[in-house]
């Protein structure tokens, strides 16, 4: 195993070990915290966070890596059609990092952006993939009344991820380093 291989692979455990704490953190403990929002069905994507972030970070293929892990480990989690949070975590973890070339980082305003148009790419893949898995439920009642809640709470704690994934890339070495 050369240095590279090595480097990707921590990198990967990495990945696996502070997205699957995410993913069952967002599983079991978010859903039993009752706050009005939560009760309501608005709670923050955490994963999708990470993801995000990360992908800010690092770039669109490490967000895909990402990405890949952390769907995987919702599905697992989760009473969800197995696959739709990772096709969707993968996407957004891609073209998020793809975005960033085209974009100014140095934009306060490009990771809150980005953050929004995530979680709702990400819920409406989802909301494609559930209902292709046969789920029913009212489209436009679920977007109004809780993915565009979720975009906004997610985009409030952008501000806290993205120091800490910024912070976490310092630490494992990281190659690109965002600069605000």
């Amino acid at each position: 195993m050369n240095w590279r291989s090595g480097r990707t692979l921590n990198l990967a455990l990495v990945g696996i070990l502070v997205l699957g704490s995410a993913a069952l953190f967002q599983s079991t403990v978010l859903p039993a915290i009752s706050l009005p929002l939560v009760s309501m069905g608005v709670r923050p994507s955490l994963v999708l966070l990470l993801v995000v972030s990360w992908s800010i970070v690092r770039g669109g293929m490490d967000g895909a890596v990402w990405g890949f892990i952390g769907g995987l480990m919702i599905d697992l989690l989760s009473g969800g059609p197995l696959g739709a949070s990772t096709l969707a975590l993968t996407l957004v973890g891609l073209f998020t990092g793809m975005a960033e070339v085209n974009l100014s980082r140095h934009n306060q305003i490009f990771p809150t952006t980005i953050t929004f148009g995530a979680s709702l790419v990400y819920d409406l893949i989802c909301m494609a993939m559930w209902s292709l898995a046969g789920w029913r439920f009212a489209f436009a009642d679920t977007f109004l009344a809780i993915v565009l809640p979720t975009a906004i709470l997610n985009v409030l704690l952008s501000f806290v991820t993205l120091p800490l994934m910024s912070l976490l890339n310092r630490l494992v070495g990281g190659g690109r380093q965002l600069e605000w």
